[in-house]
């Protein structure tokens, strides 16, 4: 691939925002809390999205055409909810890299994930394919210590009702990875 200028692409992703309320905040500072010794990079509650597809560096002439094919695909679709629900772990057992925040019963998430990559497909976009595997990240592990503790948390939490939301639209948001941790700016929003 031919390298683009900063001027020429942009770092892209499509997401549903997600804004944690009271019992899913009280789990983000538990899990904080007792694991404040870990080497973790915490998500950012502002920052909290559930991804439909990462496109990556994009180039600019393409963003007015994703834009429209979202407008088209989902202007008055209609709202939904959501429920997250349950806690877990990717990466290896003895080696975990993240720590996530699940969703129950996403049937209408995924057929809006299924709708997205298509239209990005018709209008020639990459984006990174994976199967479908809705949540939340809420903390990147760099190491670990107490793997107990992160055990222990992970087990009291995996199958409890956080928070249920209503979906009214996705945002196409612009990613700028800065020292201080990334920076999105929303370039969309379509309500459905």
């Amino acid at each position: 691939m031919k390298y683009m200028s900063d001027q020429q692409s942009k770092r892209l992703f499509i997401a549903v925002k997600i804004v944690p309320e009271k019992r899913f905040a009280s789990l983000i500072s538990e899990f904080h809390a007792a694991l404040a010794k870990e080497r973790i990079s915490w998500t950012n509650p502002a920052n909290l999205h559930i991804t439909l597809a990462f496109l990556g560096n994009t180039e600019t002439g393409k963003i007015a055409s994703i834009k429209e094919m979202l407008g088209e695909k989902f202007s008055g679709a209609g709202s939904f909810s959501l429920t997250m629900k349950g806690t877990g772990l990717f990466g290896k057992k003895n080696d975990p890299r993240v720590i996530w925040v699940g969703l129950d019963k996403y049937t209408a998430l995924e057929e809006i994930y299924l709708s997205v990559t298509e239209g990005l497909h018709d209008l020639d976009v990459d984006i990174k394919e994976r199967s479908f595997s809705p949540h939340l990240t809420i903390g990147r592990i760099k190491s670990i210590t107490g793997m107990d503790t992160l055990a222990a948390l992970i087990s009291r939490h995996r199958d409890q009702y956080l928070q249920t939301i209503q979906v009214d639209r996705i945002i196409l948001y612009e990613s700028l990875l800065l020292p201080s941790g990334p920076l999105y700016t929303p370039l969309a929003e379509i309500f459905f």
